[in-house]
């Protein structure tokens, strides 16, 4: 677990659920107001195993923005996400 801003982010890189011939890795944030208030939990697939040192504070926001259990793909920087929707 590794604290990034006002998140928690927890990479679970040693289990892969498999999807058709694709292997997903989950990735669950957790949120809380500046004043640590808990604000809640989204889970999140990636295409490939990632680290908790990879996520910046805005590209945490940009993924709550996502619906849970999105899945991730490819190795873009996750908050240029927000640019293309």
């Amino acid at each position: 677990m590794k604290r990034v801003g006002r998140y928690n982010v927890n990479a679970y890189n040693d289990t892969a659920m498999f999807s058709g011939n694709y292997r997903y890795y989950l990735v669950v944030i957790d949120k809380f107001t500046p004043t640590n208030t808990y604000i809640g939990k989204k889970s999140f697939y990636f295409s490939y195993p990632i680290a908790e040192d990879e996520f910046t504070r805005e590209s945490l926001d940009a993924l709550w923005e996502l619906p849970e259990y999105s899945r991730i793909t490819g190795k873009k920087v996750i908050w240029e996400v927000r640019n293309k929707q």
